[in-house]
This record gives structure tokens, C-alpha cells and sequence, in this order.
């Protein structure tokens, strides 16, 4: 029986995050996001935030 590895979510993320700004600065690539919403929804509002600041940071 093969039991499966438990990832640590937030920090793979944080690793990969770390990854992909360097590889963008040594390609010289500046991010852009364009977005288009319909209607009102927090959560998409908060998942757009959460993009705007990665790009930003």
C-alpha cells in the first residue's frame, strides 16, 4: 500500500510564487492583468485583490 505525501499548501505556493518573480525579472517580462467582471461578488473581488498583489509584490 502506497500512502501519498501531505503538501503543505501555502508554503508550495509561497516557493512557487518565489519562482515564477524570478524567472519573470530575469526574462525581463513585467506582468499585466486585465480583468472583466459581471456583477458583484466578494469572493471573486478577493481572489482579484489576491492577483493585484502578487503582481504588485
Amino acid at each position: 500500500m502506497n500512502i501519498g505525501k501531505i503538501l503543505d499548501g501555502k508554503k508550495l505556493a509561497e516557493s512557487l510564487q518565489e519562482k515564477i518573480k524570478q524567472d519573470l525579472k530575469i526574462l525581463e517580462i513585467t506582468p499585466k492583468l486585465d480583468v472583466l467582471t459581471v456583477g458583484i461578488n466578494s469572493a471573486t473581488e478577493a481572489y482579484i485583490n489576491n492577483k493585484k498583489k502578487f503582481l504588485i509584490n
